[in-house]
């Protein structure tokens, strides 16, 4: 289940089978009609693009909704976790092979980003990516700093996070919890 809150105050839950919006009136369902995939491809994530339109992330790939009452599938072999898209509209896709990096038509494959399954942008300009197996990686102005077991992370399996008001960074580890400063 994955509930996210978009620039218009909607609030929007993803489950299987059905994707759901409050308007803060009511609620309107999307199902299979309407183009959300089966509950054989449940929700892995759940966004806001550039555009201001939501996308949910599946392993069978990205559904994109119209604004109005339609979803289109976009193939993506492999999704994994929870799509980013950043400011200037570059989406952030995690999968099993690697972070797919898509801007307009032009798609790569950064091995170096595997067990990715969540990216969260923090209060300072960065962008967080957060691992299974690999600690997290941070990227700011082009450039990355990783945080695993080698510097101060209690174990390399980071499976929960939590950005603070005023920008602390806490996470969950499988051997402890972590407060985490950068700049």
């Amino acid at each position: 289940l994955f509930v996210y809150e978009d620039s218009k105050a909607n609030f929007w839950v993803a489950g299987y089978g059905r994707v759901a919006r409050y308007d803060g009136n009511e609620w309107t369902t999307f199902t299979k009609k309407h183009g959300v995939p089966s509950s054989n491809f449940p929700p892995s994530g759940l966004t806001e693009g550039a555009d201001q339109k939501m996308v949910l992330t599946t392993r069978n790939g990205l559904y994109h909704f119209d604004g109005k009452d339609s979803w289109t599938h976009e193939k993506v072999k492999y999704a994994l976790g929870g799509t980013h898209v950043d400011e200037s509209g570059k989406f952030w896709i995690p999968t099993v092979k690697g972070m797919v990096i898509k801007e307009g038509n032009t798609i790569e494959l950064d091995k170096d980003l595997k067990s990715v399954w969540d990216i969260m942008p923090d209060k300072n300009g960065g962008l967080w990516f957060f691992t299974a197996k690999d600690g997290a990686k941070r990227l700011k102005d082009g450039q990355w700093t990783h945080f695993n077991e080698d510097n101060k992370l209690p174990s390399d399996k980071v499976s929960s996070r939590h950005l603070t008001d005023d920008g602390t960074l806490w996470m969950v580890t499988d051997k402890g919890v972590c407060k985490c400063a950068y700049e």
